[in-house]
């Protein structure tokens, strides 16, 4: 049960679970070559995409009550952080860093 549990988590459609998996759940360091090529595939996850298709020129995301939910940009920037983890060395900040918003002072 358990191997099947893991191979499941370890599915390359899901760039971000399997990245964890590798990293969290398996332990393995950050120089593996799989652990390598899921970091390469974080953006690339379809609720990573989602989220980023949303991101708006200001570097915003537009404030949405749908739903009694107040998705803004906090909401989805804290999101995107658990899904493409890594911090200033991630994928995810080269791609969102020259957003006005982030950068303005």
């Amino acid at each position: 049960m358990e191997e099947q549990l893991i191979a499941w988590l370890l599915d390359p459609a899901d760039p971000s679970v399997r990245y964890r998996t590798l990293t969290e759940l398996l332990g393995r360091p950050a120089g593996d070559a799989e652990v390598q090529a899921a970091c390469a595939g974080l953006l690339d996850g379809p609720e990573v995409q989602r989220i980023l298709s949303r991101l708006g020129p200001d570097g915003r995301w537009e404030h949405s009550t749908k739903n009694y939910s107040s998705l803004t940009t906090g909401y989805f920037l804290i999101l995107l952080g658990e899904l493409v983890p890594g911090g200033a060395h991630s994928p995810l900040h080269r791609r969102i860093w020259p957003s006005p918003l982030l950068t303005a002072r």
